[in-house]
């Protein structure tokens, strides 16, 4: 799979009034490996829901595979996660049966 992701100037604020990521530009090539560090509350998490189009961003855009996605509607969203995104949440429970 080839793929780019990429956050253009994007800020995500949050009702009590903290913004989680100032001004993000961030731009993953194919096959580039990248890691997310910081400390607590710098928005890191807030980044990769923005790239995981589980939250949109307040301003700035996002783009997958060099399409803007931050103003697709939700079915488009899901399709894009069903179809080009992966996700290991760290704080997945385990299914129970």
């Amino acid at each position: 799979m080839t793929m780019s992701l990429e956050l253009r100037g994007v800020t995500k604020r949050y009702p009590n009034g903290a913004v989680g990521a100032i001004e993000v530009d961030l731009e993953v090539g194919v096959g580039q490996f990248v890691a997310l560090f910081g400390p607590s509350g710098s928005g890191k998490t807030s980044q990769l829901h923005m790239l995981g189009l589980l939250q949109r961003p307040d301003s700035g855009e996002v783009w997958i595979d060099g399409e803007r996605v931050d103003d697709v509607s939700e079915g488009s969203a899901a399709k894009l996660r069903r179809t080009k995104l992966g996700f290991v949440f760290q704080s997945a429970s385990p299914v129970s049966y």
